[in-house]
């Protein structure tokens, strides 16, 4: 009976931002969330573990109703918390890495409960930590002007952090800013990031690379151009915005985000020398990410691990990841507190985030090293997830949950073309 999983509960919240945030596709507003709970029977009475699933679509060829019903039809009752690695197995085996988010959920709940049971930390789990600590990337959205920009960027980096300015709607306004924010940052001796969000076409990166010639301008304190090119491109189109860079002697490296999913990517990526985001949500969870790392033994170069604005829940996981991912010596987003935008009763964690001067350390209780605040995290709970997503992919706002895109195409045309199936398929 001990470590017997007695009983499973699969929700979704929505949670609003503080503050809209506009990306190259939409805007982020009030975010879906999915949660797996599992009740485990422990050597003191019942403990609850959790689990988080935080990909937003369009990063994904899934939403969060394809999540909220793969994690549904997962029956994990009866099974025992200590056959971790074989639960694990087994679920990729009934297809839940068809929705990598979902399947990053059950990951980091099994792991919750699978540390408190044996009174060890997620990072002890996977054989203890490369790191404690790392140095936070902090995302700035779109600005309306380079003097806002720039503020902005000069408030980041007093604050010890380094920026990650959001780019892909205008070509010449992006390469404007990057030139702005790069003269900033070899004067005052900082480090950035430029995140296009999968945006570009070939033809606008190659205008976005030619406005950064002629330039008297070095650009070493670029970390990276993060996902310059639209994710229907792949990597051959990371590799063609790379080529376009060379030549035009612009020794920038690139990013892949959206095109990175698994180990073949990663080989892929590597043999181009593209940088890699393990998103723990995108390639699956913790387990996923080290077996794509694995694949790369030999030839490691720098990661990171990316950020999808998870509640704290997710975030303490990243954290973690973070911790046992050998590459991930990057400044990351996965660093940044998730009460940078969920404060409050929206922060569903009774544990601070630890945090000073621009650098993070991952919590070291058992499981997630946190306590989840259920009263607050209930406050959120969407009552009827099914009717908000009939509505979503008809077009249509739900009570709760409001879908804002940029482009000319509706959210049932987008998630057909990204997903292969009818909005209908699951409803």
């Amino acid at each position: 009976m001990d470590s017997m999983i007695v009983k499973q509960e699969v929700f979704m919240a929505g949670i609003e931002l503080p503050t809209p945030f506009p990306l190259a596709f939409g805007t982020l507003q009030v975010l879906p969330r999915v949660f797996v709970k599992l009740t485990v029977h422990g050597r003191q009475g019942e403990f609850d573990a959790i689990g988080e699933a935080s990909m937003d679509f369009p990063f994904s060829h899934y939403d969060a109703w394809d999540i909220f019903v793969a994690l549904r039809n997962i029956d994990l009752v009866g099974a025992y918390v200590s056959d971790r690695e074989k639960l694990l197995l087994s679920l990729e085996q009934r297809g839940l890495m068809e929705f990598p988010s979902a399947y990053a959920a059950m990951n980091m709940a099994l792991d919750d409960a699978f540390g408190k049971f044996f009174e060890v930390n997620t990072v002890e789990i996977y054989g203890g930590s490369v790191r404690r600590q790392g140095r936070v990337l902090e995302s700035l959205s779109f600005s309306q002007s380079e003097k806002l920009l720039l503020k902005r960027i000069a408030d980041i980096v007093a604050s010890g952090r380094l920026p990650k300015i959001k780019a892909g709607i205008n070509p010449l306004n992006d390469a404007s800013y990057l030139l702005a924010a790069n003269r900033l940052a070899q004067q005052e001796g900082f480090n950035f990031a430029v995140d296009f969000n999968a945006a570009y076409s070939a033809e606008n990166f190659t205008l976005f690379a030619d406005q950064l010639t002629g330039f008297q301008q070095c650009f070493q304190n670029v970390l990276f151009l993060e996902q310059p090119i639209l994710y229907q491109l792949g990597i051959a189109g990371l590799k063609q915005a790379k080529a376009v860079l060379q030549q035009r002697g612009l020794m920038i490296p690139i990013m892949a985000d959206e095109v990175f999913v698994s180990a073949q990517d990663a080989i892929e990526c590597h043999l181009q020398s593209i940088l890699l985001n393990y998103k723990i949500q995108k390639v699956g969870g913790i387990l996923k990410a080290l077996e794509i790392e694995k694949t790369l033994e030999n030839s490691i170069m720098p990661s990171m691990v990316g950020g999808t604005f998870p509640t704290a829940i997710g975030r303490v996981w990243d954290q973690q990841a973070l911790c046992v991912l050998k590459s991930s010596s990057l400044p990351s987003d996965g660093w940044q507190p998730a009460s940078d935008w969920f404060a409050g009763d929206k922060h569903f964690i009774h544990e601070a985030f630890k945090a000073k001067g621009g650098f993070s350390y991952a919590l070291s209780g058992h499981g997630l090293g946190c306590s989840v605040a259920w009263d607050r995290l209930e406050k959120y709970v969407i009552p009827d997830p099914h009717f908000e997503y009939t509505a979503i992919r008809h077009n249509l706002p739900g009570n709760i949950l409001k879908v804002r895109l940029n482009t000319n195409t509706s959210y049932s045309a987008l998630y057909t073309r990204l997903s292969g199936r009818t909005p209908d398929w699951n409803l």
